[in-house]
């Protein structure tokens, strides 16, 4: 299908909208329930954001420059961290390093419009300017020329990459519910040590072995919960088939309950790995038999070194291409201009070591090159590692990282105090348990992260195809339900 463009500037085919943000140290314009947007909010390269760290109030919104993005609507990043893109699944405030743009109506839709950034995106941050950080003036957007198709056309494009943009979006969707449950369970074994809560609350009940197992099994498989434990009767004939009640109806509600690995068997013999009793510690109470334990005694910092000139973009990592609140990484924006940097492996854990706050954390699925200011961690008991990844995970290391950092302005967290880092350390056969089970997680994870990229790079092949003015829909819709499977 070859059809005609039209040619325009492309402040003239678009509202661009400037942001801002409400004075701090009043209380009434905050922590309200209208999201406010900042880069750190849409940085991941999804096509939606859809939530926000910062709520404000609808005060905050009438009283200050921050203006209200309605849903469909863009955001661009405009200072410092400049072209990142979203459109939003709901309506939005901005704060003003940031534009929002709409398409208007008699020129392009934002669907389009936002395809068609992502492809002006580049220019548009070749000619941006400023004395200290690269700034997007509105001025700006009067430089970069686009053409336009007929607004049918523009939908039957956004059509296409739409659906490429859906798959990407639901494998992240089942990645991020992968990471939750890994930590979910994290937190109830390690954290608030349910299985071994779960026998404690039995045996004061006078249940035997059979019976604790079988209330860790119903703790561990999600059939119940320690409070609805405590308020089972002490009759223990019944109290038994009660639980082994639930545990086969969590089985057959969900056959494998979210986890292929698990099965009533499998569940029992998880069971009797937890303590029956709690003892005190430096820390509270723990399981009997676990131990507290600097973190040297479980990992340590890795050595190795690479040459700069087998990397790409893809398998370099920085403390700038590391994403903030434990999302992952994107790609390097450059190569270092030095010979060598310090290497990573597979099922190593690498850590921004600037501004811990932001919490910057990635279980390496791949080989590659790491900065200086990202520390590379690995398990000393290999059968552990996903277990090491998640106890890293917790806020509460992070935490530990900011209190004993150096440096004001840009704190860095100290090797030695991380080291020092006391923290409960389970038995190895608890561990390894866990490792077992989660570790198919990442592997899920690690296929969904290369589907992944086929798709972008399938979308990024396609997209100044659609774009341009001689294009064949039928032909890259072909190409379309080839990527996506």
């Amino acid at each position: 299908m070859i059809f005609e463009t039209t040619h325009h500037r492309l402040s003239d085919v678009i509202e661009i909208i400037g942001g801002g943000t409400p004075k701090r140290k009043i209380d009434k314009y905050w922590n309200g329930n209208i999201p406010w947007l900042s880069v750190a909010d849409f940085n991941s390269g999804a096509r939606f954001v859809n939530d926000t760290v910062e709520k404000i109030t609808s005060l905050g919104v009438g009283e200050s420059s921050t203006k209200l993005l309605e849903t469909g609507q863009i955001i661009i990043s405009a200072r410092g961290t400049v072209g990142c893109l979203a459109q939003l699944s709901r309506p939005m405030a901005f704060n003003q390093s940031c534009y929002g743009l709409t398409g208007k109506e008699e020129f392009v839709g934002n669907d389009y419009l936002y395809y068609l950034m992502n492809l002006k995106v580049e220019e548009l941050k070749q000619k941006t300017h400023g004395a200290v950080f690269d700034t997007i003036t509105k001025e700006t957007f009067n430089h970069v020329e686009v053409d336009l198709p007929p607004i049918p056309i523009q939908k039957k494009v956004a059509k296409i990459l739409g659906d490429l943009d859906s798959k990407i979006e639901l494998n992240r969707q089942t990645n991020q519910t992968l990471e939750d449950i890994a930590q979910a369970i994290f937190k109830s074994w390690f954290v608030d040590f349910e299985p071994t809560r779960a026998k404690v609350i039995t045996k004061e009940k006078g249940g035997d072995e059979e019976a604790q197992s079988l209330a860790a099994q119903a703790v561990i498989c999600g059939a119940m919960t320690l409070e609805q434990l405590s308020e089972l009767s002490t009759d223990f004939p019944k109290m038994e088939d009660k639980l082994h009640s639930l545990i086969m109806q969590r089985f057959r509600n969900t056959p494998s309950a979210g986890l292929d690995k698990w099965t009533p068997e499998s569940i029992s013999k998880l069971a009797d790995q937890f303590p029956n009793a709690l003892v005190d510690s430096e820390l509270g109470e723990i399981p009997e038999g676990w131990t507290l334990g600097e973190l040297r005694n479980i990992a340590a910092f890795t050595t190795g070194r690479i040459s700069v000139s087998t990397l790409t973009l893809e398998n370099y990592i920085s403390t700038e291409n590391m994403l903030e609140g434990k999302k992952g990484i994107s790609n390097a924006a450059s190569l270092p201009a030095v010979k060598t940097v310090p290497s990573f492996n597979e099922g190593h854990i690498l850590i921004s070591n600037i501004r811990p706050y932001f919490m910057k954390i990635w279980l390496a699925r791949f080989e590659g090159g790491r900065s200086n200011d990202v520390l590379g961690i690995e398990a000393k008991e290999l059968e552990s590692v996903p277990y090491l990844y998640n106890l890293l995970y917790h806020d509460v290391f992070f935490n530990f990282m900011m209190t004993t950092s150096k440096g004001a302005k840009m704190p860095r967290g100290d090797k030695e105090a991380i080291m020092g880092w006391v923290c409960v350390q389970p038995t190895l056969a608890v561990k390894k348990a866990y490792s077992n089970i989660t570790n198919d997680f990442y592997k899920i994870i690690d296929s969904n992260n290369k589907e992944n990229k086929i798709l972008e790079n399938a979308k990024d092949a396609l997209l100044p195809k659609l774009l341009s003015g001689d294009l064949q829909l039928k032909e890259h819709q072909a190409e379309l339900e080839k990527a996506v499977g």
